[in-house]
């Protein structure tokens, strides 16, 4: 999915900066490394909540950080926003967050208070959180998420277009 909906937005970065991927290795890493990346294999339980896989994650996160000491930070889905965000504040490295959907966390009550318990610490210091539609962008600002100033709707992302 990374490949197929972000390579643009990929091979713009590289105009500017050297572009660092931190991902699932699930298919295209090669294309990826091609196109000039680096690519380091992360593994993610996306929708586990084992404490000590996430605290792994978490640690994993920390000593990427430190070795590859970024200028800027993007992330997408709930834990790299979460983690990635946590501790980008606590490095002063800038970060930007990507919120493609609300996910299973926002469906039942106790689950969407922890998640957007998470997100609001996280989306202290972001510069920028963007959201591919506005139903979403206006869920984070009713639940108070976010900054509404940081919000940036990218309509029509996600949408591979023809041609």
């Amino acid at each position: 999915m990374l490949y197929q909906f972000r390579k643009e937005l990929i091979q713009r970065l590289q105009e500017d900066y050297e572009v660092v991927l931190s991902m699932p290795f699930v298919g295209h890493e090669d294309d990826f490394r091609k196109m000039g990346c680096k690519c380091i294999e992360t593994k993610i339980d996306r929708r586990g909540m084992n404490p000590r896989t996430d605290f792994r994650l978490l640690r994993f996160y920390w000593k990427m950080l430190s070795q590859e000491r970024p200028d800027k930070v993007l992330t997408y889905s709930i834990k790299p926003n979460v983690y990635g965000g946590f501790l980008c504040e606590l490095r002063r490295i800038p970060y930007y967050a990507n919120v493609q959907g609300l996910g299973t966390a926002f469906q039942k009550k106790g689950m969407a208070q922890f998640a957007g318990f998470l997100y609001r610490n996280a989306f202290r210091k972001v510069q920028a959180v963007f959201f591919e539609n506005q139903g979403n962008a206006a869920e984070f600002i009713r639940r108070k998420l976010v900054n509404q100033k940081k919000i940036v709707v990218l309509h029509g992302a996600g949408k591979k277009r023809a041609g």
